[in-house]
C-alpha cells in the first residue's frame, strides 16, 4: 500500500466496548440490546463480538424503517 493509502479498518469488532463505541453507546446499553437479541452480535468463546458491516446494516435497515412508517 502506498503511503496516501489508508489502511482498512477490520470489519470485526471484539467485546462490547467496541460494540458499544461504534455505536455510540455505554457498553451496558450495548450489552442489553445484544442480550435481547436487537443488535446482530455472535459470540466467540465467551466473548461478544459483532461485524461493522453487519450494525452498519442494522442501523440503516432502522433507519429505512423509521422513514415507511412516517
Amino acid at each position: 500500500m502506498s503511503a496516501k493509502t489508508p489502511e482498512p479498518v477490520a470489519d470485526l469488532l471484539y467485546g462490547m466496548p467496541e460494540i458499544a463505541a461504534f455505536l455510540g453507546l455505554k457498553t451496558p446499553q450495548a450489552r442489553h440490546l445484544a442480550d435481547k437479541g436487537t443488535i446482530p452480535t455472535f459470540k466467540v468463546g465467551k466473548l461478544t463480538c459483532a461485524r461493522r458491516t453487519s450494525l452498519t446494516k442494522w442501523l440503516a435497515d432502522l433507519e429505512a424503517s423509521a422513514r415507511r412508517d412516517r
